[in-house]
């Protein structure tokens, strides 16, 4: 219930039950557990109108606060510790600022998300679907582009106020203040695909309308808590491939990322293929995703078609057939981008020199930061948009699949 209920065991003759007791004081019984067989459960199932009688109440803002509360908790405990270990262990400050510029910079950049996933830019979006697919298009993208502005402006602060106290060292700690609260993180990016397959899992059900509601407000909260995770790790990516591309540029005896002098051709050329190189493994990722959902829905006609019954709802379809083919699609056609990734570094360094391969290196970062940002906000927006809409945005006059 993400702490809308408490609960305490309590034994009654040879029955263990769990009480919940919701927050306006109300109580009642979710399970028996028989105390001779205690992996038996006697009652296992509660519908949602039980919950309602005893008080539970499903409110996305608790929910949403719950998880903000344990964002700051964190980042508060995880600040103290940091002070603590740079002031008495390290003796050297620098090694805080670093890592605390690199941590704000994270839950700056996670309440960017969440304002562009599940607040006026949505309800924008969901607007402009009125009018059809295009201006719904048009400004999604708008949205999306918008909400990269922010997080690169605080990424950018962030390296240089630890680049500032502590040089490249620093950067390198802005990384692991990104990463700190990585377990918050973790759990937050989980959740979206949870509450999704819930939502899949009350449909494919027949569930009765409500359950699909509830489900779907929690899966558009899903959506902004998988963007806000994303955004994070965009971040500590940023300032790690910062550090080991300043790292080989010393290595390879370049002397330094500053020392590197734009105006040559090779070094202006490694820029420029390495800015379009995400933009060229998303294109083929994208691609491999459109062609094992063409073979998808060709199968499912192909079912429907085939089996008898299948329409009426009076026979199962083969589900597994599906699945076998969204799992070696998956599969084989992450082949290509990985097997490019891993070769270009070396084309480059071969064909166009040392230097080359450090623009080609700093291209791809910055590209790559601005591409995975985009994709995951643009993509929360319009889930959300859309829920927004099967929510009655509109006065109920647009449903599922409309």
């Amino acid at each position: 219930m993400g702490g809308f209920i408490t609960g305490e065991i309590k034994r009654s003759g040879k029955r263990v039950g769990f009480e919940l007791e919701t927050l306006d004081g109300k109580k009642g019984i979710l399970a028996h557990i028989d105390v001779k067989s205690p992996y038996k459960v006697s009652r296992y199932r509660i519908n949602i109108d039980d919950l309602e009688k005893i008080g539970v109440k499903y409110k996305i803002p608790i929910m949403k606060n719950i998880l903000l509360i344990g964002f700051l908790t964190s980042w508060i405990l995880l600040v103290i510790g940091v002070f603590i270990f740079a002031k008495f262990y390290l003796n050297y400050m620098g090694a805080f600022y670093s890592t605390v510029a690199g941590l704000t910079a994270g839950v700056l950049i996670g309440f960017s998300t969440n304002y562009y996933t599940m607040r006026r830019p949505i309800r924008i979006i969901s607007d402009s679907a009125i009018t059809g697919p295009a201006t719904t298009i048009i400004t999604g993208i708008s949205f999306g582009l918008e909400s990269t502005f922010f997080p690169m402006v605080l990424l950018s602060l962030s390296m240089l106020i630890s680049h500032y106290f502590a040089g490249i060292y620093g950067v390198s700690l802005s990384g692991v203040g990104l990463l700190s609260i990585l377990g918050t993180i973790l759990s937050l990016d989980a959740y979206g695909p949870i509450a999704d397959n819930a939502g899949g899992i009350a449909e494919m059900t027949k569930q009765e309308p409500k359950v699909r509601e509830i489900t779907d407000r929690l899966d558009m909260f899903g959506n902004t808590t998988a963007a806000i995770a994303k955004a994070f790790a965009v971040g500590a990516t940023a300032a790690a491939a910062l550090s080991l591309i300043t790292a080989y540029a010393e290595k390879a005896g370049i002397g330094s990322l500053g020392s590197l002098d734009i105006r040559q051709p090779k070094v202006m050329a490694g820029i420029l293929i390495g800015s379009v190189f995400p933009a060229l493994l998303s294109s083929i990722i994208l691609k491999a995703v459109g062609k094992s959902a063409q073979l998808v829905i060709k199968e499912v006609r192909r079912q429907f078609r085939e089996i008898p019954g299948l329409f009426e709802g009076k026979a199962e379809p083969d589900y597994n057939r599906c699945i076998d083919i969204s799992t070696k699609g998956a599969l084989r056609k992450m082949i290509l981008p990985s097997v490019i990734s891993l070769l270009a570094p070396f084309v480059i360094a071969f064909t166009l020199g040392k230097e080359a391969l450090a623009g080609f290196l700093t291209g791809c970062m910055v590209a790559g930061i601005f591409l995975a940002i985009f994709m995951a906000n643009v993509g929360g927006a319009w889930d959300n948009a859309k829920k927004l809409i099967e929510a009655g945005r509109h006065g109920g006059l647009y449903n599922r699949g409309d």
